[in-house]
Order: structure tokens, then sequence, then C-alpha cells
């Protein structure tokens, strides 16, 4: 079965975040998404947003075509800020499972994994 999976990578200079070709399908096959944090900074969501959003972040155009195209966010500061809160290990790199909520067509990727 096919569930929204996120990855967060502190590893080397790099540091993303990228979410898997299911979670975009499940909230509508976007052009934008925007990406949400919680107060607390323990969980992000992603759901459908215009371009003018502060946070969107546009989906390639060959998302859903091409095998290699990646949904990626790249922010070394962030990641770094998101690992050092959420008591993840520095260097690592950590897939996450989604909850969707259809009321508000959002997905939530909680952070406290361990």
């Amino acid at each position: 079965m096919k569930k929204p999976m996120m990855t967060i990578s502190g590893v080397g200079r790099t540091k993303y975040i990228q979410l898997n070709k299911y979670s975009v399908q499940q909230l509508g096959e976007p052009q934008y998404i925007c990406m949400l944090t919680g107060k607390d900074k323990r969980s992000l969501a992603f759901t459908p947003c215009r371009e003018k959003h502060v946070m969107s972040f546009k989906v390639p155009d060959n998302f859903f075509e091409s095998r290699n195209a990646e949904f990626k966010i790249c922010s070394k500061r962030f990641v770094e800020l998101l690992f050092e809160i959420n008591g993840l290990e520095s260097g690592k790199t950590y897939i996450i499972e989604g909850v969707y909520n259809e009321e508000r067509n959002l997905i939530v990727f909680p952070l406290k994994v361990a």
C-alpha cells in the first residue's frame, strides 16, 4: 500500500526535505505546495497553495512523468534547526510516514521519531 512519505536528511553539505510522489498525488497533483511548521517545530505539513504564498514551492513540471524527478527542498539552516529542536541525530537521514487530513487537504509529518 502506498503511503505519504517524507525524507529529511542532515547528511553532508546539502541538507534537504523531500516528498515522495504519492504525497504530491494525494494532495491532488498541485503546481505549488506550501510547507508549514507546527508552532513548536515538531511537525511539518504540506498542502496545495498559490504561487505567491511566502512558503510555496513549485512542483517540477515532469514530476510524474520522469522516474528521476524529485520534489526536494534544500535548506541547510532550516534542516539543521529541525534536527536540533527534535533531537534528531546530525548526519543521518530519516524517512517519516505522514498522516493525510482529507478535510484540510494536507499531510502532516511528525518529526519526533525516536
